[in-house]
């Protein structure tokens, strides 16, 4: 046998006779290899020169399974579980008086099946056994520091060393291998072999929140999905409702960096009768969040809001104007503006108040009449929303206008509301 480098230089050669198997023991540096002729050769794996030969014990048992970890090689043979050091030693023989079909080293334990499917773990210098579990296995990866690998009649495990059993959701395959630090695994398959990276669970390291509030026949569920991990994650995101929806989808990929965010948007193709819906953003099966969404025909600007607006003050020829703005709707409303003022959002049940200013004379958004009195304005003042995914306004839309009567002469000036006339007179 021969070893290299991972760039391929040739390190040593060494011949050993009839070898059939070899592990090596990383925490000392040495390679194992059996033999057909019922030894355990140890070579240094640096230089290739021998450092012991023993006897395997139980020789006369032909079917043999090798593990390795840390310091320890373990040997599996019909009933028996034998665990030797890095000098060839025999740190313990062990009879489980049941066939064993398969073993591994997983920090300070030894790991074996048995074919009765039972799982067992014994202390890696005693050999007792510290617990035992019904679970059907087939292969186990040789060793591992945090837990192994299994291949079991439903998928792919991962056995931790309290005996605890964990499902990873990969396709099954004929073999299972691991690296000693737990982060790599090999699923091979046939001629074909699939390396996977085992990582948290993408509902552990993702954030969400519903952002719609209420929808209509042309309105989507809108959703933000964040990564708040320090590692990337990926899945399928499902919302899922209690209430018939008929959306066009259902899921939605993702795949996000550490940091990185992302807005889904669900289409709704029929509402359901339910006036409420229940929903629920899940990944990959686990629930990320969920809402309570309202449903319903699309709100008018006139149904949403009540407008009341009062003149307050003519000042040097402009009139000050008090509009205030009721949200009689059960949603909140976003992107509000009186006049030119921004007021941005109305919660549902509460009012909103701004002032503002027209001059009295040649300006855009009025009427003028002369009449023997004076000239008569009529001053409009515009509530309206820009277009927003949970009302769907698309345009400015005035809601009450005031007329406002002045005089074309003298300083003074009276106001009174719409409906009324106002006369100008000498006594001001």
């Amino acid at each position: 046998m021969s070893a290299y480098t991972t760039s391929g230089v040739e390190l040593w050669t060494q011949t050993v006779p009839a070898a059939t198997g070899l592990l090596g023991l990383e925490g000392r540096d040495v390679l194992a290899v059996l033999t057909e002729e019922g030894t355990v050769v140890g070579l240094d794996l640096e230089t290739g020169g021998e450092l012991f030969e023993t006897p395997r014990p139980h020789d006369d048992f032909s079917d043999i399974h090798l593990a390795a970890g840390g310091d320890r090689l373990c040997i599996g043979t019909w009933s028996f579980v034998v665990c030797l050091d890095a000098r060839g030693n025999v740190v313990f023989d062990r009879n489980l008086d049941s066939t064993v079909e398969d073993v591994s080293v997983l920090d300070d334990h030894v790991l074996a099946t048995l074919k009765d499917g039972t799982i067992v773990g014994l202390d890696a210098e005693s050999g007792e056994r510290h617990w035992s579990n019904s679970a059907s296995i087939r292969r186990l990866s040789p060793g591992g520091d945090s837990h192994v690998p299994a291949l079991t009649d439903s998928g792919i495990a991962m056995v931790h060393a309290e005996g605890r059993l964990e499902q990873v959701d990969v396709d099954p395959g004929n073999r299972v291998v691991g690296t000693t630090d737990g982060e790599l695994f090999t699923v091979t398959t046939g001629t074909s072999a699939t390396v996977y990276r085992l990582g948290p669970s993408p509902s552990a390291q993702l954030e969400a929140t519903v952002l719609t509030d209420s929808i209509d026949d042309q309105t989507p569920i809108c959703v933000s999905v964040e990564n708040t991990g320090e590692t990337s994650a990926e899945g399928t995101v499902e919302l899922e409702t209690a209430q018939q929806i008929e959306l066009d989808s259902r899921y939605a990929q993702l795949t996000l960096g550490p940091g990185e965010s992302r807005e889904i948007a669900y289409r709704v193709r029929e509402l359901p009768s339910a006036d409420r819906i229940e929903c629920t953003l899940l990944v990959d099966g686990d629930e990320l969040t969920s809402a309570t969404i309202t449903a319903g025909a699309q709100l008018t600007l006139s149904e949403a809001v009540d407008v009341a607006v009062e003149p307050e003050r003519v000042v040097d020829g402009t009139v000050v104007v008090e509009s205030t703005v009721e949200n009689v709707s059960d949603v909140t409303i976003e992107a509000v503006k009186i006049g030119q003022q921004p007021v941005r959002r109305v919660e549902a049940g509460s009012s909103v108040t701004a002032e503002h200013e027209f001059s009295s004379t040649g300006a855009t958004g009025r009427s003028r009449s002369n009449s023997p009195s004076g000239t008569r304005h009529t001053l409009s003042t515009a509530v309206s929303l820009s277009q927003t995914a949970r009302l769907g306004w698309t345009s400015s839309e005035p809601i009450a206008r005031l007329p406002v009567s002045t005089s074309p002469s003298g300083p003074r000036r009276r106001y009174q509301p719409a409906g009324s006339s106002m006369s100008n007179s000498p006594a001001g």
